[in-house]
């Protein structure tokens, strides 16, 4: 958990969303194609993952 807000955003997945500290959010996604998104904190750009579909 974190202490602060976070803010979900990926500009491959065009999704975009804050998150409060601690708590969780669902962020929707459909159709997607295989490959790899990647996603960031935008408060934190240092805070980096993916999504990887098969």
């Amino acid at each position: 958990q974190t202490a602060a807000a976070i803010e979900f955003e990926s500009f491959e997945l065009n999704r975009e969303r804050v998150v409060p500290p601690g708590q969780t959010v669902a962020v929707y996604v459909s159709g997607l194609s295989p490959g790899r998104y990647e996603f960031f904190d935008d408060f934190h750009q240092e805070r980096r993952g993916a999504l990887v579909v098969k």
